[in-house]
């Protein structure tokens, strides 16, 4: 198998923001990683993995506009560096569509798991405690 076996993207506990809304949003997001990997490892066709990445894009930005505006009404002093690294996560997802996913399937489904993995340990993390001592959501 190209690129080797697959980890199984789970959600665990320890990816908690403690923040029901965001931390619904990104186990759903953990859910289509899942079925890209299902797609990929079942060899679906160049269209379904697609279908798939774009459903992921279009919920990354439904999750990321809905964050970013619970993020502004505390008042987070970390927003704009927090729009700006959602920004460039959509702008790769949209790369990666524009240049086929078929032709790559694995570094796309490293690329979101490890982005997304990252981003809320160290970067979603940051607000957790700022958002749950506000009280905003």
């Amino acid at each position: 198998m190209k690129g080797g076996p697959i980890p199984v993207f789970e959600w665990i506990a320890a990816y908690s923001v403690n923040v029901k809304r965001c931390d619904d949003d990104h186990q759903r997001l953990f859910e289509l990683i899942r079925e890209l990997r299902s797609a990929i490892l079942r060899g679906k066709s160049a269209e379904v993995m697609d279908k798939i990445v774009e459903e992921l894009e279009d919920y990354s930005v439904f999750h990321f506009t809905a964050e970013e505006a619970l993020l502004e009404a505390a008042n987070y002093p970390l927003l704009e560096a927090h729009r700006t690294e959602h920004r460039k996560f959509i702008e790769r997802l949209a790369k990666f569509r524009r240049e086929g996913i078929a032709g790559q399937p694995y570094e796309v489904l490293n690329f979101m798991n490890r982005w997304l993995v990252h981003h809320i340990k160290t970067i979603d993390k940051q607000y957790s405690d700022y958002l749950n001592a506000t009280g905003v959501f």
